[in-house]
C-alpha cells in the first residue's frame, strides 16, 4: 500500500466514523424531543466544525503515514 493509498483509506475511515457520530447525535436530540429545525441546526454546526478541523487532520495523518519518508508495507 502506498502512502497515498493509506492516507485515502484513513480518511475514509475517519469520514465514516464522523458520519456515525453525526447520526448518533441527531438521534439523541430527537430522543430528547428536539425539533427538526434544532436537529438540522446542530448537524449544520457539526459539519462546519468538521470542515474547520479536517485540513489539520489530513495534514497530521499524512505526516504520520509518511514519517521518516518510509513507505507503509
Amino acid at each position: 500500500m502506498t502512502n497515498a493509498e493509506a492516507l485515502q483509506r484513513a480518511l475514509e475511515l475517519v469520514d465514516a466514523r464522523v458520519a456515525e457520530v453525526f447520526h448518533d447525535s441527531a438521534a439523541a436530540l430527537v430522543a430528547r424531543g428536539a425539533t427538526a429545525e434544532e436537529v438540522a441546526d446542530h448537524l449544520d454546526q457539526c459539519a462546519e466544525d468538521f470542515k474547520t478541523i479536517r485540513p489539520r487532520l489530513v495534514a497530521e495523518l499524512a505526516a504520520f503515514i509518511d514519517r521518516d519518508g518510509e513507505t507503509l508495507q
